[in-house]
């Protein structure tokens, strides 16, 4: 049967996909490859579904220098409002996943730790004088890298930042929030009725 544009009009149109404005988000893990893409894949859906604003709640000992700017560097990249969270502890490169937010608090209780880059391996690895220069090279570079970012995102001296990778000293949230890590400690709180979503990894 052929329908006319009147009969047409009359016809029942599909109602476009409501956009969750808000979506809250947990990441408890390594910022190794696969915790990685358990994020950024969590992260595409939530863009894809239209999500406005994001909170991402953070608890990570750290990883791969790599990956995480592969996420800060990713997450800065989509159209939408990020803010981070620390609900527990931030550490070595998990400071460059959390100020990827345009926004950053911390609980109370929360802690940082920031250190010079070190890299390892499970298995004995044999080196000559060529490859440990190439090795401490990458160590220099990835801790200038980390250290800028930081110096960016807290508008401090690149000198300061750098003072605080010395030892693996644990700060609070005190530190953090009059330093510029931090917008403020607040809590971690979920509004009733927002979609929250835990990153399996």
């Amino acid at each position: 049967m052929v329908l006319g544009l009147g009969a047409l009009a009359q016809q029942p149109q599909p109602q476009p996909q409501q956009r969750p404005p808000l979506v809250y988000v947990i990441f408890n893990g390594m910022i190794d490859p696969r915790g990685a893409q358990s994020l950024m894949s969590v992260f595409a859906n939530i863009h894809n579904a239209g999500a406005q604003t994001v909170h991402l709640g953070i608890n990570s000992l750290g990883g791969y220098t790599d990956q995480a700017f592969y996420l800060f560097n990713a997450l800065r990249a989509l159209p939408l409002r990020l803010i981070t969270h620390n609900i527990s502890t931030i550490q070595s490169a998990a400071n460059i996943l959390f100020l990827s937010g345009e926004h950053r608090y911390a609980s109370r209780n929360a802690t940082f730790m920031l250190h010079h880059t070190s890299h390892g391996g499970a298995v004995p690895v044999t080196y000559d004088q060529f490859s440990i220069k190439d090795r401490m090279r990458a160590l220099t570079t990835d801790d200038e890298n980390t250290a800028r970012l930081v110096a960016d995102e807290t508008e401090l001296p690149l000198k300061t930042v750098k003072s605080w990778f010395r030892g693996s000293v644990i700060r609070n949230a005190e530190f953090a929030a009059e330093n510029g890590l931090i917008d403020e400690i607040a809590p971690f709180e979920v509004p009733e009725g927002v979609p929250i979503v835990q990153v399996i990894v």
